[in-house]
């Protein structure tokens, strides 16, 4: 049996600095706000679990979350997610990664982690957002469609969250002209829903790129799409 090839020291050390990051976005009762200002303090994601409970209170942490981060559990969890990631052919991009979306870091509230399957590059490129009702009317899939389609052919890619209705019309009128598409997932990247899309998952996750925020094995319970819409956004 051929022996595995030994890390670089530089990506031993990458790889560790991004299990801290989805070690940080698993501590309950940290939010994304918060672990991003501490991690700006302190100089790494490493750095925060790092810092003394002293330190930290000083940064407004709270007890209960001082708490959370000493246990260490999130690690063994965090270590486990990415394992099964990579099983999955899922890849992390943390937000400082140069793959991370330029624009997606300037608002409120950014996403620590995305996880991600085909090109990221798609994420940087002009794009547009495509969303609407689940339930319309044939004239309107056949309009979102075709409207898609029009401006994937021009370099547009079409975003939207793989929804039924619309959002599906929007994702399959790029694709119909071999342009690119981009989906936001309202749960964990191996969970396809609705069920009825696991096609076309399948096709974006091959031609255009998937996306989530959300742990693996998420439910696409409904107070996360609101949290996905400012991704597609």
């Amino acid at each position: 049996m051929r022996d595995q090839p030994e890390l670089s020291p530089h990506t031993r050390d990458a790889e560790e600095e991004q299990l801290h990051w989805l070690a940080l976005r698993l501590v309950p009762g940290l939010g994304n706000r918060v672990a991003l200002r501490l991690v700006n303090e302190l100089g790494s994601a490493a750095g925060v679990f790092r810092a003394s409970p002293t330190e930290l209170e000083a940064l407004g942490v709270r007890s209960e979350v001082l708490r959370n981060l000493a246990t260490g559990t999130v690690f063994d969890q965090a270590a486990r997610e990415a394992e099964q990631a990579r099983q999955l052919g899922i890849s992390l991009v943390t937000i400082r990664d140069d793959l991370y979306p330029p624009l997606l870091r300037e608002i409120f509230d950014p996403p620590l982690t995305l996880y991600t399957r085909g090109d990221m590059a798609l994420a940087k490129r002009p794009a547009v957002a495509i969303v609407g009702s689940r339930r319309p009317t044939a004239y309107g899939r056949a309009m979102a469609q075709r409207l898609a389609s029009d401006l994937a052919a021009r370099g547009l890619a079409i975003v939207s969250g793989l929804a039924r209705g619309i959002d599906s019309a929007s994702h399959q009128g790029a694709l119909d002209v071999n342009g690119k598409t981009v989906a936001v997932l309202g749960s964990g990247m191996d969970v396809v829903y609705p069920s009825e899309n696991k096609k076309l998952f399948a096709v974006i996750a091959e031609k255009g790129l998937l996306l989530s925020e959300f742990p693996l094995g998420a439910f696409p319970a409904p107070q996360n799409f609101p949290i996905r819409n400012r991704i597609i956004s």
